[in-house]
């Protein structure tokens, strides 16, 4: 009984040592697979046997190949995943931002405003230089073209961002039915006692980190072994057993001036995802927000600034007068709704809120006889453009037409032979109506409706454009007889003209440069301080972008390193192990050897 006891025990290690040795190497052969969890044959003690008072060993018991896996690990690495992959993806973005925003000193957008004010300053100094007007327009041209280029650039970017958000979002539906796949696979291999269930739950956790990388999640693994999944913070299931749900596109989510397709789940239609997903981790989140905030606040910004430094110009070069009388004006500003208040979102009038309760007067000029009447009229500022129209029309007299021509735009005719300066508006009606304006813009009703922005639609108004003659470097000057004294009209009013060398628009102009001013209710600042503000913006979205990149990896080095230390496989420590297997391999060959001996001599004595 002794005997065949002894060579039951060897045999039993035999066959333990054996497949200890066949899972010694297969974590040889994986030992560079970086998704491969170390393996280890759990073994254990058989149960005693009893001859007589004599208890001996029963030998080993085989059990089940386990993964040498930590929960902890592995939950910690798939987390931080999320928040490395989101740091990767911002950190690059960000880099492409400071590189658009990078401007060598004197060039640029900073170096156009300098250039467009500095172009200001020489025409003061010369009124009526043909060079120096043609000077101030293509400036003028030149600083929008910036403007307009560098929004088309952040529109450009901001689109592609987007298609990387489809592209991820394919990333993550795929990963997502892959996922489900290995859940219904493992729970049929762990419930049919398949030793393949190891290699899919390697895979799986892999997966899932991949998921991680690139959306925000959450999961837990149920009694069957099948991993639940949903997205990080809202509890909106990704995963549930062998069942997945994909994202897809729908809706729309307004980003600055541009509308893109919201992120839907595809069994929850009527819930959009996207500030959900813009706020987890992942490359997604990132993505989403720096398309719906980063790009949409730099945007935001060139628009403001573009906005009110074309608003400032206009409002003062409006009141100015070129190098001699006009036949009339016509605004460029289309109104959406002429019977709206000029102040209402309604008109659509982009600097509408440019009019206020004021006067505005134009000097009258018979072309005949040269004699200058000045007419005017006070608004109240609550009026509609009709209404301003038919008020200035009747204050104006019958030598001068008002109205709302085709288009919705502001018209000013001079009637029988007269024409026309400006001599004052601080009602802003002009620079409202785009009347003796410098800037335009090329869609000023998608501006007003918000769809476009003013620093991609920046212009020279095309009245300037045409004839440097119509830049408004001066003020009307006040008439005098010989003797000195006024000259009045025939009601009474001092007469003013033109005065060629006249400069005090131009100085005006060129010193709002250094003039500080509220950028859209933003604390004053120069325009040259706002955008240098934005340029420091993006250098510290890249600053802190990088420092995060750099803190997560290594964060994510540490607990890889930490994962591998206790999953992954040491060549050094299973070759030391194989030795083992092997020395108890042939002792227990030995074993049965010389049991075999013994029984063979006890049968001989039989």
């Amino acid at each position: 009984m002794a005997i065949s006891s002894s060579m039951n025990n060897a045999v039993s290690a035999l066959r333990a040592n054996q497949l200890r040795m066949d899972t010694a190497s297969n974590n040889v052969a994986n030992a560079n697979n970086e998704a491969y969890s170390r393996q280890r044959l759990e073994a254990g003690f058989r149960r005693d046997n009893i001859k007589g008072d004599v208890r001996f060993g029963g030998g080993v018991d085989v059990g089940n190949v386990k993964r040498m896996v930590s929960d902890y690990l592995i939950r910690a690495e798939v987390d931080q995943a999320g928040r490395l992959g989101g740091t990767e993806v911002r950190a690059d973005l960000a880099g492409r931002l400071d590189a658009m925003f990078s401007e060598p000193e004197g060039s640029g957008i900073q170096g156009g405003l300098e250039k467009f004010f500095q172009s200001w300053d020489d025409l003061s100094n010369n009124a009526s230089g043909e060079a120096e007007r043609t000077q101030v327009i293509e400036r003028g041209r030149q600083l929008a073209t910036l403007l307009s280029q560098r929004d088309q650039r952040l529109n450009e970017f901001q689109l592609e961002v987007d298609k990387r958000v489809d592209d991820t979002l394919d990333e993550v539906n795929t990963r997502l039915e892959r996922l489900a796949d290995l859940n219904r696979r493992i729970v049929e291999a762990e419930a049919a006692s398949s030793g393949d269930a190891l290699a899919m739950r390697d895979q799986r956790d892999k997966i899932l980190r991949e998921l991680s990388e690139r959306v925000g999640i959450s999961y837990y693994e149920d009694d069957r072994g099948a991993y639940n999944i949903s997205l990080k913070n809202s509890g909106h299931s990704l995963v549930q057993g062998g069942e997945y749900y994909t994202f897809k596109r729908g809706g729309s989510v307004s980003s600055g001036f541009a509308n893109f397709g919201g992120i839907k789940l595809s069994e929850h239609t009527d819930v959009d995802l996207t500030k959900q997903l813009a706020e987890a981790n992942g490359r997604l989140g990132n993505l989403l927000a720096l398309r719906d905030n980063t790009v949409v606040d730099l945007r935001d910004r060139l628009d403001d600034m573009a906005r009110s430094l074309a608003g400032e110009i206009n409002q003062r070069h409006s009141q100015g007068a070129g190098l001699k009388f006009q036949p009339g004006f016509t605004g460029s500003a289309r109104a959406a709704d002429a019977g709206a208040a000029i102040t209402s979102s309604d008109s659509g009038l982009v600097f509408g809120d440019r009019f206020q309760g004021g006067t505005v007067e134009f000097a009258v000029r018979n072309r005949e006889s040269g004699q200058v009447e000045m007419r005017s009229h006070t608004f109240s500022g609550d009026e509609s453009l009709s209404q301003a129209a038919n008020d200035l029309n009747q204050a104006l007299g019958a030598e001068v037409g008002v109205s709302v021509a085709e288009g919705n735009r502001l018209r000013i005719q001079g009637q029988s032979g007269h024409e026309l300066a400006v001599r004052q508006d601080d009602s802003g009606l002009l620079a409202a109506s785009g009347v003796n304006t410098f800037f335009g813009l090329e869609s000023s009703a998608e501006v007003a409706a918000g769809k476009a922005s003013a620093a991609g639609e920046l212009q020279v108004d095309r009245y300037v454009a045409g004839n440097p003659k119509h830049v408004a470097a001066g003020r009307l000057v006040a008439q005098t007889d010989r003797q000195g004294q006024a000259v009045t009209d025939s009601d009474g009013d001092r007469v003013y003209d033109l005065g060629v060398s006249d400069n005090r628009n131009a100085l005006e102009l060129a010193g709002l440069q250094t003039e500080k001013l509220s950028i859209d209710g933003r604390p004053p600042t120069t325009f040259n301080e706002h955008y240098a503000g934005t340029v420091a913006m993006v250098g510290q979205e890249k600053a802190t972008a990088d420092s995060l990149q750099k803190h997560q990896s290594q964060v994510m080095e540490q607990i890889h390193n930490q994962r591998q230390q206790h999953s992954g496989v040491n060549i050094d420590e299973e070759m030391t192990k194989m030795l083992q297997f092997q020395r108890a391999y042939q002792a227990s060959s030995k074993v049965i050897q010389t049991s075999d001996q013994m029984m063979a001599s006890l049968l001989d004595v039989v």
